[in-house]
């Protein structure tokens, strides 16, 4: 088993169409792809950093265009070119057999938010596939932040702007989740993978006993360093 999150590229993340469908989507347990043969629980959103915690999507979504309008707003006068983007989507999936519990699934929520969310506002829901047992955080996000002047959420650039790397900070953010669930009693026979583990053995399952490039490299280094060196 293993814990992936993975950051959803989401289409024309800039119109507000996009935004009223995303917001649907995670909480509609009628929609084809939670329902039939692949019906999952759809637990209720939740929404964090929203004025006054209102819970309900349009509060949200509210939230969502007044970051993007203030955001606008600050950047008049400014050289370059302005971001028109206003959503961003994370998707935290376990692989089938985690099963999950309420009080892991808070603790899981709560370090998403406080590590990737930060200052921005974000819509939360967790979908669960009662047969298998994998469940899905869906992590609906402002691409603005509520700072003043409002920020990106995300600098995808390495180095950019004194905050981590989104990529660097999700890889981190599932060991550090992976880590925390495996030290819990009842993991202790069948323990969590987090997706760097998964891949490397993957990739060792593929390999086989064939040498890595590292591998090379550093065993002809070894052999250099044992021979005596002639300087004539």
């Amino acid at each position: 088993m293993s814990l992936v999150l993975v950051n959803r590229s989401t289409p024309k993340a800039s119109s507000l169409v996009v935004l009223k469908k995303r917001v649907s989507y995670i909480s509609d347990p009628d929609h084809p792809n939670h329902s039939g043969d692949k019906k999952k629980m759809i637990l209720p959103a939740r929404n964090y950093n929203v004025p006054d915690n209102d819970q309900s999507p349009a509060a949200f979504m509210s939230a969502v265009v007044r970051t993007n309008v203030e955001y606008n707003c600050c950047r008049t006068g400014r050289v370059g070119k302005c971001s028109r983007r206003i959503l961003e989507e994370l998707i935290f999936s376990t692989e089938p057999g985690a099963w999950l519990t309420a009080e892991e699934r808070n603790e899981i929520e709560e370090r998403i938010v406080s590590r990737l969310a930060g200052m921005s506002v974000c819509r939360n829901a967790w979908h669960i596939d009662e047969k298998s047992g994998r469940c899905d955080l869906h992590v609906l996000l402002s691409a603005k932040t509520l700072d003043y002047p409002p920020k990106m959420t995300f600098w995808c650039e390495f180095g950019g702007r004194d905050r981590d790397h989104l990529y660097a900070a999700m890889d981190s953010l599932d060991v550090e989740i992976v880590r925390y669930l495996n030290r819990k009693p009842e993991r202790q026979e069948e323990k969590l993978k987090s997706a760097r583990r998964r891949h490397r053995e993957a990739s060792s399952a593929v390999i086989g006993n064939q040498l890595t490039l590292a591998d090379e490299l550093a065993r002809h280094f070894r052999k250099r360093k044992k021979q005596p060196c002639c300087w004539w």
